[in-house]
């Protein structure tokens, strides 16, 4: 006799309780095992099982409610039998074998199968999109997202050891659109367990919330990441160590960093965490690479720091190495890497005492500093070291444009003094922190660009990832850029763009423009090396993921991901010149206008 809907609730609701409290039966090595091939189907079949009742499944609560029993199989037979009966509800055409499998065969008629255009994992409209098509709808909402409208093969995969899998991509559809899914207790027994899960209530104190991130992020990025095969990322060599962090973890601060070295692993420099990480706090300076050494460049306040002070050691451990440690947990091109790990440098719990030894003048002191709240950002550290100007002119007929502090009202009146200077600088550092809150930022590509040609030009193509295969494979792309034409009036001097690694995303979009139709000459670092409109993945417990959903190049179709654009005119920072308050890098911009400076990097 079947028990009563209610009774199914509350003995799920108590094994559910139980499991989070009970530890694995199993060794760590074979519950990690068990769980990456937990994780390698699930994204097979979550993300292209095309099924009706696939596609209607609540994929999160999955992820948290049946990865108990998989992660206490025994041995590989227990594991298969464990994956067979978790997946069979949703997936009942998905086999599992110790033996190598043959695909299934194409199902004749018509047919119904995923298609991607990017990946759009919330619930709003936008840039990406995906959609369960079916074969000769030429219009309406099962109608092919783009073409031609093939049915993918059924595939065969290895998810572990001794272990594959094989799994139609395409199932038959009725007259109806629906496909031929038959109910069974398993699945009302599966959607009773789901209904009783509380997303609310998820916490990342209980492992299986921690493995449920783990499993979403690396499964998202495995079918759908634009640019782990354009710096050849081992992203399948990720996922073991990522969960067997998550099994070690116990608080959210510690499941954090493993969401955030694992998402740093893609050097994607949109890659981000955000929720909770515990009561943090930091040292109200700026920290800048100079000489091969880690220097203060300002400090915020009546802090015991200096311009100038080399910092030797932090909380005991070289300050080299605490950088490398930070670089772990920053994703992005190396450059960009260390930018935003110098950004937050010295951060530690709030109320805890660092201890930074510095060189100051040659001679060695040490700093105790209690760690007050972080007004530093992971993205831009607001403390600045000069005080840049809006607009100025800083030599005759050499003009200065902060894009952190003037705003496009202000930039339109400067027009007729822009298009007579024999020089323009245009510096595109400090992430434009000096704005009011209502002011309208310059977009240099309307308000900048315009004024340097006298023809079209067009942003470099953009390319969304067209998808119905699983691991990034026979991927096709739609195409977009748009023109931008030329306005009066025209600057006739020569024009210095000064970066850094801050520069990201749109601005890589205008240094395309830049460099390519060779617009300006470029000063400073290199940029971040990242471009493309982001993406998110909600996480349980608390927690967003930000990444990359599409593929951009430069006008050639050459990448510069993991690159950036580097500069005409590098620029090394000097710890004399730290010291001294001079801005090197607007000192090398005067100079090339002025004639005085050679260019020591290849043209962009």
């Amino acid at each position: 006799m079947r028990p009563s809907c209610p009774l199914v609730l509350l003995l799920s609701l108590l094994s559910l309780n139980l499991v989070s409290a009970s530890p694995a039966p199993v060794t760590e090595d074979r519950a990690v095992g068990n769980l990456a091939a937990f994780a390698r189907t699930y994204g097979y079949v979550r993300f292209f099982y095309p099924s009706d009742t696939a596609a209607a499944l609540d994929w999160v609560k999955f992820s948290i409610s049946e990865t108990a029993a998989v992660r206490d199989a025994t041995d590989d037979i227990a594991l298969r039998e464990t994956l067979r009966r978790t997946f069979a509800p949703v997936a009942p055409q998905l086999g599992l074998s110790a033996a190598p499998l043959a695909a299934p065969l194409a199902e004749p008629g018509r047919v119904t199968f995923w298609q991607y255009a990017g990946l759009n994992l919330t619930t709003k409209r936008g840039i990406y999109s995906q959609q369960r098509v079916i074969t000769g709808e030429e219009r309406g909402p099962r109608s092919p997202l783009f073409g031609p409208a093939t049915p993918p093969d059924s595939i065969t995969k290895i998810i572990g050891t001794g272990l594959e899998l094989s799994m139609p991509l395409a199932l038959p559809v009725g007259t109806d659109n629906k496909t031929a899914d038959i109910g069974s207790p398993e699945l009302e027994a599966l959607k009773a367990r789901l209904a009783a899960l509380d997303l609310t209530k998820a916490s990342p104190t209980d492992w299986r919330v921690r493995v449920a991130g783990v499993i979403a992020v690396w499964t998202t990025f495995q079918h759908f990441h634009p640019y782990l095969d354009t710096i050849g990322v081992k992203w399948g060599d990720a996922l073991q160590p990522a969960l067997r962090r998550a099994l070690r973890d116990e608080t959210g601060a510690d499941y954090w960093a493993t969401l955030t070295e694992l998402v740093a692993q893609t050097r994607d420099g949109h890659g981000f965490v955000d929720g909770p990480r515990g009561n943090l706090g930091g040292i109200p300076i700026r920290v800048t690479e100079a000489e091969d050494q880690l220097v203060v460049s300002a400090a915020d306040g009546d802090v015991p720091f200096q311009k100038g002070d080399i910092i030797v050691r932090l909380d005991g451990v070289p300050a080299a190495e605490a950088l490398r440690d930070r670089e772990r947990y920053a994703s992005g091109s190396p450059h960009l890497s260390r930018f935003r790990a110098l950004n937050q440098f010295g951060e530690g719990l709030l109320g805890s005492v660092a201890r930074v030894d510095i060189l100051r003048d040659g001679k060695p002191q040490t700093v105790n500093f209690v760690r007050i709240k972080d007004q530093r950002g992971y993205f831009f550290n607001p403390i600045a070291e000069f005080k840049f100007p809006a607009f100025a002119e800083v030599r005759p007929g050499i003009y200065y444009v902060n894009l952190s502090a003037l705003d496009a009202i202000g930039l339109k009146e400067k027009q007729s003094q822009l298009a007579e200077a024999r020089g323009v600088i245009i510096d595109w550092r400090f992430g434009r922190t000096g704005l009011g809150k209502d002011a309208k930022m310059i977009e240099p590509d309307a308000d900048i660009l315009p004024h340097l040609i006298s023809e079209a030009i067009n942003a470099s193509p953009m390319l969304i990832p067209q998808v119905t295969r699983p691991d990034r494979l026979g991927w096709t792309f739609r195409t977009s850029t748009w023109p931008v034409k030329p306005q009066i009036p025209r600057f006739k001097g020569r024009v210095v763009w000064i970066n850094d690694p801050s520069v990201v995303s749109y601005g890589e979009t205008c240094m395309a423009m830049i460099a390519d139709y060779h617009l300006a000459t470029l000063v400073g670092a290199p940029t971040a090396g990242t471009n493309g409109n982001v993406n998110f993945i909600e996480l349980p417990g608390g927690y967003r993921v930000m990444w990359t959903g599409m593929d951009v190049r430069r006008h050639d179709n050459s990448v510069f991901y993991f690159k950036g654009f580097v500069p005409d005119y590098p620029v090394s920072r000097t710890i004399q010149s730290i010291k001294d308050g001079r801005d090197e890098y607007l000192e090398k911009a005067i100079a090339v206008i002025e004639g005085g400076a050679a260019s020591t990097t290849p043209n962009n």
